[in-house]
């Protein structure tokens, strides 16, 4: 038999040369279950709690200022900005959803969630098999926060995982902080069911099972030995029943909460010689690559049962070189070339019981098409290997997955920790399989090409431009930017435009022509360290486009620069006699919505905008000399029209059109675009026209030509000719005469429908009537008084008086309306 009675146990280590005396015990015992309380709370402590709510949730304005699509700022009482208004009005509209989204707010800040893992009963039951024990674990556990990701641990990485259900459904599992852990996004109540293989421990042939455990608050365990008349005993146990079963002893427990199941009692009566190791192997490998080679760390752990193994085989891809491999216990390796890659042949020194790891780093070159093969090495003579494998990337090179051959690609999270801890990049894909045989991944790696970064960055270019009706332009165009390294500027002038002026943060500076013809403005080094102080450079520009007639689309250039853009602001004031559209380029106008970070920058949020700030300080300053020197000034009148617009790229050129239209043009065109919107409203009409011919006997009134036009049917193909007219008339209408010229042309086209269809004789009829009604109040014979008659007039009376009053209500509601529309 395998298992006897023992009066006392100790614990023993692995290479150990003598028993350990009681105090040495409990100074170990006391180490061991700090270290599991410790390893359990890492794991627990960063979901367990509910985040806190916040004691200052956001104000409306700044729900509002998210909101907004134009971009208006909204300022409070008491603001630093120094803008006070008395008060803020926004849209109804806009205010109720506000009003909604801040109600939501409050109400999830001031709801507390529960925690994310709550662990229920445990329940571990197995048999004591030659070498370790056979459990299942059931576990109950309750899951919250819906949508996040939590970690639930299982049992310690001194215990080996055969498989792992929840609801019957098999699950992934990784290690975090010396647990098996399962992490997953559900929630509700899950039932785990986990099959675990604990290795004996002993020395000498005393043996015993410790290993770390989930801490839950009811637990119990359950064994059975192949051995009559044991008396096991088992730590944090509260309660405990053995009892001999035939030739068996079946042990039961009732353990406190605890993360550390240690049961002794035991001792082995053979010897291992003659025995042969069961070994299980788990691996973890972490390819690095960069533009020219791929090197892959791989740690290959051992669980070893039953006996001691002192030799260890490992299969290593072909191709791959063999920098480095290390294992404890003397670890001596030898390589073997073959057909199909390298065989590594390691020993130790003496056998090796329980756990054993081996620290492998191969390196190969990366492949001249880019398409990387990564084929892993595996364990020989293994029951069982599964393992990992994560990519990172530490050089200048993009990749994407290829095939993969029995490799499941996972969630980055779900790795082990001490593959993430070790990384020395951010890991890009993770792998996991079952069988390193015919496990492999193909990779398509892409070297990115290197670009010299630029010497300088423009933060900011603001541009005022004032066009006269003869077509003359004037420009003054700030540029803020950081420079570190450039000596000068290039701009690209566009044609007829010439420099009357350049600045240098107020002092003058004389431009060069470059040898490509372009324009070389001097600049100065940005003084600063960490972050570089901006400076502005000021240029006035004067150039010409074709004269604004009656109508037109003139184009306005601004030069290209060879350095990169981060925002540009473009005001453009115009002749006020003509109407404009909106400014067209060749990118819409943008809106700066906000920013953003992923750290909370020092100080606040006042320093965000800062740059902009001090452009925007600027640019409320007068334009001044040149190198000439020379003062100028622009007349600043007419329309403004504005452009905005970020990130332009270094070279590009900047043109912007609008379409224009002398404003007395106005009225007429728009009094023709309402004519045949009309015309349009009719013909489309005319598809339900009756037809009434011509009739001798009928006599129509009014000239010849409209009595010819009343008997005249609708020409055919009427309806898509009206519909045409409406399809091109219905933008220019509503563009010159807006909702007013629309229901203007509706209403003259009804006219003509109406006209049509001889309804204007109805009128003829009710005029008829109408002077024929005061005859009918002529003064009648007196009717007797009854109670008949007093109850109508009664009646009718009381109907008149409160339809006057509601009437009379509604009118003044009206007209108090109209004098006071809503604000917005």
């Amino acid at each position: 038999m395998l298992l006897a009675t023992e009066a006392s146990a100790s614990y023993s280590d692995d290479d150990g040369d003598s028993a350990w005396d009681e105090e040495q015990a409990a100074e170990r015992d006391a180490e061991l279950d700090a270290l599991g309380t410790a390893n359990f709370e890492a794991v627990m402590n960063k979901q367990q709690y509910a985040p806190v709510p916040s004691d200052q949730p956001r104000s409306g304005a700044e729900i509002y200022q998210q909101r907004s699509q134009a971009g208006t700022e909204i300022y409070q009482q008491g603001s630093e900005s120094g803008k006070v208004p008395p008060t803020v009005e926004v849209e109804l509209g806009d205010f109720e959803g506000v009003r909604t989204e801040l109600d939501s707010i409050h109400k999830k800040a001031a709801t507390n969630l529960g925690p994310a893992v709550v662990l229920g009963a445990a329940e571990y039951d197995g048999d004591a098999r030659e070498g370790a024990l056979s459990l299942t674990l059931t576990l109950q556990v309750t899951l919250g926060h819906p949508d996040l990701w939590k970690t639930v641990p299982l049992a310690g990485d001194d215990a080996v995982l055969v498989q792992a259900t929840a609801n019957g459904v098999s699950v992934p599992l990784s290690r975090q902080n010396g647990y098996h852990v399962w992490v997953t996004q559900k929630t509700g109540e899950v039932t785990l069911r986990v099959e675990l293989l604990v290795p004996s421990r002993g020395l000498r042939g005393s043996i015993e099972y410790d290993f770390f455990v989930a801490r839950t608050p009811e637990t119990r365990f359950t064994c059975r030995f192949p051995v009559p008349g044991l008396e096991p005993r088992l730590s944090s146990a509260v309660q405990t029943e053995a009892k001999t079963v035939g030739s068996t002893t079946h042990f039961s427990a009732t353990l406190a909460p605890t993360t550390r199941i240690h049961l002794i009692g035991f001792r082995d009566l053979d010897t291992t010689e003659g025995r042969t190791a069961r070994v299980f192997a788990e691996t973890t490998s972490l390819l690095s690559l960069d533009e020219t080679t791929a090197e892959l760390f791989t740690v290959i752990r051992y669980t070893i049962l039953y006996a001691g193994a002192k030799e260890f085989q490992v299969q290593i891809p072909e191709g791959a070189k063999v920098l480095l491999a290390e294992g404890r216990g003397a670890f001596r390796f030898e390589l073997e070339p073959g057909d199909t890659g390298t065989l590594l042949r390691g020993e130790t020194a003496y056998p090796i019981r329980n756990s054993f790891e081996i620290s492998l780093r191969l390196r190969r070159d990366m492949p001249a098409n880019g398409n990387l093969s990564v084929v892993l090495p595996y364990c020989l003579g293994v029951e069982r290997e599964q393992g990992w494998l994560g990519v990172e990337v530490t050089g200048k090179v993009q990749t994407k997955d290829g095939q993969l051959n029995n490799v499941r690609g996972v969630d980055v999270r779900q790795l082990p920790a001490e593959m993430i801890q070790n990384a020395v990049s951010p890991i890009l894909h993770a792998y996991r399989y079952h069988d390193g045989r015919t496990a492999s991944v193909e990779l398509v790696a892409t070297r990115l090409p290197e670009r010299e970064p630029a010497s300088g960055s423009i933060d900011r270019v603001h541009a005022i431009s004032v066009i006269s009706t003869d077509g003359q332009v004037l420009t003054d165009m700030r540029i803020t930017l950081r420079n570190r390294l450039a000596h000068t500027l290039t701009l690209s002038l566009p044609a007829n435009t010439d420099v009357r002026s350049s600045l240098l943060d107020g002092e003058p500076v004389k431009p060069s022509l470059a040898e490509g013809g372009g324009l070389l403005l001097p600049l100065k080094r940005s003084s600063g360290h960490d972050r570089l102080d901006a400076f502005t450079l000021q240029v006035i520009l004067a150039g010409k486009v074709s004269p604004l007639g009656l109508v037109g689309s003139p184009n306005i250039d601004l030069p290209s620069m060879d350095l990169p853009i981060s925002s540009l602001a473009w005001s453009l004031y115009l002749p006020a006699r003509n109407i404009y559209g909106s400014l067209r380029g060749d990118v819409r106008p943008q809106q700066f919505v906000g920013t953003a970070s992923w750290h909370q920058p020092i100080g606040g949020g006042a320093l965000t905008n800062a740059v902009q700030d001090v452009a925007d300080a600027n640019l409320a300053e007068s334009a001044g000399g040149g190198a000439m020197p020379v003062r100028i000034k622009l007349p600043e009148r007419g329309t403004r029209l504005e452009y905005e617009r970020y990130w332009i790229e270094g070279g590009r050129p900047v043109q912007l059109s609008v379409v224009y239209l002398r404003s007395w043009l106005r009225m007429p065109i728009s009094v023709f675009c309402i004519l045949i919107f009309a015309i349009g409203v009719a013909l489309v009409s005319s598809r339900w026209w009756p037809h009434r011919p011509h009739r001798p006997d009928r006599v129509v009134e009014g000239n010849g030509v409209i009595a010819k036009l009343a008997t005249l049917a609708p020409p055919a193909g009427a309806l898509w000719v009206g519909l045409t007219l409406l399809a091109l008339m219905a933008w220019p209408t509503h563009k010159l005469a807006g909702e007013s010229g629309i229901v203007l042309a509706v209403l003259l086209g009804g006219v003509a429908v109406v006209w049509r269809l001889g309804w204007l004789g109805s009128f003829v009829q009710l005029r008829c009537w109408a002077l024929a009604l005061p005859a009918s109040f002529k003064e009648r014979e007196k009717q007797t008084w009854g109670i008949g008659r007093v109850l109508k007039l009664l009646i009718l009376s009381g109907f008149f008086f409160l339809f006057g009053i509601g009437f009379a209500v509604a009118l003044v509601q009206l007209l108090a309306l109209l004098v006071s529309p809503l604000p917005g």
